[in-house]
């Protein structure tokens, strides 16, 4: 049995009548000293919890002792479960550290919001058979710190007695509750919706909450929220743009190319792109459409695609809010949709973690119209946005069949089961991440010659010897802004076994090309062959003596073929010019010709060991032009 401690009152929860009772004399012990609080005080709460992101630095602060968060307008403040003492002195920093102490209690808990997952969890498998029948949902409610079990009309009594008793055995508070509803599940909203001319199209960009057609089906969804791959090192990544929507929309109405609409008085369909990857299971439903390069959304100039929402008004034009954040969805805090068909609404957030028959991790809002054609419309703030930017909380999926209450799949959740289960690591397009960067190399000046020398004894190491150049020299040209800096080898002086070494670079190129950021000025890289067509590759030739270098046969030759993505060493920025430390480049891919038996090395033409070159002191690339000196570094581009 679950006891908890909540000020001078101790309640041990013996049943669902006394678990009741329980829940209710909590939230009256906790909020029995607070008196209302004006509407323009509450609202001003509203909007400090939204912009300061205290919920998602509560549960990040607290970790797995998180009790869940709540907030209650008659008093303006945000709850937030702690379930011991330290729990709240970090509780109580974190809240002071975002400038938001006045406004958040910190409120004995039983059970960690970890706990009462795990027990809604337990809990679907023990009622498997009844969300099987849309006969019972469950939900987490923050502020009883309970597991909500609510059961359908036509669970028979003896169900309920048995539940009944489970509940009363757990170790953390269950609420069972009887319904005169028939049934539980989502009404999912994706076809045969009538495009609103008024309400669903913006020029010049993608908005959300735009209306979006697929190309081979009859029906509409909604456009959601812009996303942005996490990666952004090359040039592709850091432009490319994709759109949210619920997944239900791709798998009912195809993976098909979808369109948006422009303004006109007869709306023209405008590309967007192609559908990709969606989840429209139980753990999620939401969805990828690619905004296509080729698209007049991208050709105008628009790129990035702005962070924006549309705040629909039957009467009058208006402007798009930005996107400035994401944010979780909170029990008692208003949220709004801004959908294709119903335009925006707004309604209280009634419970988070929303799991029935068919879908699970839904919030579900006191909005009881939504309409089909909504799907995919975004979720966000109603507080956040009535300060002219937009806090984005999710996507939307449909409504509650029993209730007719609108439920939506919280976008953070949403993202990260895409990136668990497709492999689509994608983050919420922000204002503050939209002038994506990537690493390029520039000059100061154009056309500048980049070259550097060194005198390190560079080895190379494969088909079980070790060959060795006293003197390496790399050449290259910028005739403008690259992504990847390509330099010319040049190797002199190198042995292998005392023997002489002739290297010839048949016009390949070493591509160095910088990948991340990984300090000030300094990026992660990786390094390609690159030789001109029909070339085999850079070649290393033994010879038998210095004397037949010119006039006799290799013994053997090491051949590096053209190949791509070496591991390299890290590029620096350093006064004007680029350093590559020193490193090993390891798996290179090498052939072996054998014209004598004389060839110290072991193989034959079609082996391909991987070798290894060993860089064994930094390399300094300057830059100059006209026999002048030119900077020359690594950026965003």
């Amino acid at each position: 049995m679950k006891s908890i401690q909540v000020g001078g009152f101790r309640f041990v929860v013996v049943a669902a009548v006394g678990l009741a009772v329980a829940a209710l004399s909590y939230v009256d012990a906790q909020g029995s000293d607070a008196s209302p609080i004006a509407a323009s005080e509450r609202h001003e709460a509203e909007a400090e919890i939204a912009r300061s992101l205290v919920v998602t630095r509560l549960e990040d602060a607290l970790g797995d002792d998180f009790g869940g968060v709540w907030f209650e307008p008659a008093s303006g403040q945000l709850h937030v479960g702690v379930p011991t003492a330290a729990n709240r002195r970090d509780a109580e920093t974190t809240a002071a550290s975002a400038g938001v102490a006045e406004i958040v209690t910190e409120t004995p808990v039983g059970s960690t919001w970890e706990e009462l997952e795990a027990a809604q969890a337990r809990w679907a498998g023990r009622m498997a058979d009844l969300f099987e029948r849309a006969e019972v949902t469950t939900s987490l409610r923050p502020q009883d710190n309970a597991l909500a079990v609510e059961l359908g009309a036509s669970v028979t009594d003896s169900r309920r007695a048995a539940l009944e008793r489970a509940a009363a055995a757990e170790d953390v508070n269950v609420l069972i509750e009887a319904t005169s509803m028939k049934g539980f599940r989502a009404v999912k909203q994706a076809r045969c919706a009538t495009f609103v001319p008024a309400k669903a199209k913006c020029d010049p960009t993608i908005v959300a909450g735009v209306t979006i057609i697929p190309n081979t089906a009859s029906g509409s969804c909604t456009a959601g929220p812009a996303v942005i791959p996490k990666d952004a090192s090359t040039a592709a990544k850091a432009t490319e743009r994709r759109i949210l929507t619920a997944g239900h929309c791709i798998h009912l109405l195809g993976q098909n190319t979808w369109y948006a609409l422009n303004r006109k008085v007869e709306p023209e369909k405008q590309l967007i792109g192609l559908a990709g990857n969606y989840l429209n299971e139980h753990a999620a439903d939401i969805g990828l459409i690619s905004m296509d390069p080729m698209s007049k959304w991208r050709q105008a100039g628009f790129i990035p695609v702005n962070p924006a929402i549309a705040l629909w008004n039957a009467k009058a034009e208006t402007e798009p809010i930005p996107v400035v954040a994401s944010t979780e969805p909170t029990v008692g805090l208003e949220s709004c949709i801004s959908g294709q068909i119903s335009g925006k609404l707004c309604g209280k957030v009634v419970t988070t973690k929303k799991t029935l028959k068919d879908i699970e991790n839904m919030a579900e809002v006191e909005v009881a119209n939504t309409q089909p054609g909504d799907s995919g419309a975004p979720w966000y703030s109603k507080s956040y946005a009535e300060s002219s930017a937009g806090m984005v909380e999710g996507v939307h999926v449909g409504q509650n069949s029993a209730t007719g209450t609108a439920i939506f799949e919280p976008v953070q959740i949403g993202l990260e089961k895409l990136k668990e289960k497709k492999g689509d690591d994608y983050e919420l397009l922000r204002q503050n991440n939209e002038e994506r960067k990537h690493p390029v190399v520039k000059a100061d000046k154009y056309p500048t010659t980049a070259s550097a020398k060194g005198a390190s004894e560079d080895q190379f190491t494969a088909f079980g010897s070790t060959l060795k150049c006293a003197e390496s020299e790399f050449d290259g040209e910028l005739t403008q802004v690259s992504t990847a800096l390509e330099l010319t080898p040049g190797y002199k002086s190198c042995t292998m076994v005392g023997l002489p070494v002739v290297f010839t670079s048949n016009g390949c190129k070493y591509k160095f090309t910088p990948k991340e950021e990984t300090a000030e000025g300094q990026f992660s890289s990786e390094a390609d062959l690159v030789c001109p067509a029909g070339k085999a590759g850079v070649q290393f030739s033994l010879y038998a003596s210095h004397a037949n270098q010119t006039s006799g046969t290799a013994l053997c030759t090491l051949t590096v073929p053209p190949q791509t993505g070496l591991k390299s060493g890290t590029l620096k920025n350093s006064a004007g010019d680029i350093v590559i430390e020193k490193v090993a480049i390891e798996a290179i891919k090498v052939k072996i010709h054998r014209n004598s038996f004389l060839c110290v090395s072991s193989g034959t033409e079609n082996e391909t060991p991987t070798g290894v070159y060993h860089l064994n002191k930094a390399v300094t690339i300057a830059g100059t032009s006209g026999g002048s000196p030119v900077d020359i570094d690594i950026g965003g581009g």
